[in-house]
């Protein structure tokens, strides 16, 4: 009997041995084959950054096409890569491809659920092909996701003071809100001051439009900025200080319109001022310039007394 029990434990160890090995070996077999499949996902990962990256180095290059064709790459390695359905978006409506544009970027909406970047760029698009009551509810979508998503409130502002909406209350309060959270955001300083302007609030609209000056290196931007400054103060009646600002945009623009529309502006001003032979001459600058022409002939020939 002793012996059979001897058997017994010899054969129960040799059973648990044989176990231990065998689940050791499994262990071993599944921590390889999962290494692989991450390795193997890696390796999607860093080729579709590769491409990613690539992409949106066309994409600044104005390559858009090529960028789109990177994008869709990267879509087929990871379908469900949110940030390759969003800058593919993007490019897709650089190429005014709108419909396609929506599409791609829905899907980024989808993949990327918490961020406001898809939202805002369809409320660009939306706001491009002239859908003003989707771009409206996509910027607000935006600013949920992300309420210090400074663009979506200065878009806004755009849409609300738009030809289309002219609500023009609404849009100095998203203008403002994109100040309070991004002071030195020229852009809003200037959509702020142009919107005052419709409501005739000129005390309010010239240090708006001021700012939107002290905040922009751009030559381009000081140009209109001073043209917009100098409007304001002509409808405020300060007629010195709109000739200044006249004379400082024509330093710095380099558009037709705005340098007839300085000269028209100091013409006016001079008119205001009793100096008739000052606003003939700056009427007479502004006539070079075909937008301005009509209205300055015009000008010119009432102050000589032609009609």
């Amino acid at each position: 009997m002793l012996r059979n029990l001897v058997v017994l434990l010899i054969a129960l160890s040799v059973g648990f041995a044989s176990q231990s090995i065998y689940a050791q070996q499994k262990v071993k077999v599944g921590s390889k084959e999962e290494a692989a499949k991450l390795e193997k996902e890696q390796e999607k990962i860093n080729k579709t950054k590769e491409l990613i990256n690539s992409a949106n180095s066309l994409f600044r290059s104005r390559d858009y096409k090529g960028a789109i064709k990177k994008y869709d790459a990267a879509i087929k390695i990871i379908p469900n890569h949110g940030k390759a359905y969003y800058y593919r978006g993007m490019a897709l409506k650089k190429l005014s491809k709108y419909k396609d544009s929506e599409r791609s970027l829905k899907k980024a909406a989808e993949f990327l659920p918490n961020e406001a970047g898809p939202y805002y760029q369809l409320g660009s698009l939306y706001t491009s092909m002239g859908n003003t009551t989707d771009a409206i509810n996509f910027f607000n979508i935006a600013i949920q996701k992300d309420p210090k998503y400074v663009k979506s409130y200065y878009s806004l502002g755009k849409v609300y003071s738009s030809d289309r909406v002219k609500n023009y209350r609404k849009a100095i309060d998203m203008f403002k809100m994109a100040i309070q959270y991004d002071p030195k955001y020229s852009l809003a300083y200037y959509g702020l001051g142009k919107s005052l302007v419709k409501t005739k609030d000129y005390k309010n609209a010239i240090p708006a439009f001021e700012s939107a000056l002290k905040n922009t290196k751009k030559r381009k931007m000081k140009g209109r900025y001073y043209f917009e400054l100098g409007e304001a103060r002509l409808k405020s009646r300060s007629y010195s200080d709109a000739i200044s600002a006249y004379n400082d945009c024509l330093k710095f623009t380099t558009e037709a319109f705005f340098k007839g529309g300085a000269n028209f502006g100091k013409g006016e001003s001079y008119k205001r001022m009793g100096q008739k032979t000052n606003a003939i001459k700056s009427y007479k600058e502004a006539k070079r310039y075909a937008s301005w022409r009509d209205n300055a002939d015009y000008k010119i020939k009432e102050l000589q007394g032609k009609f």
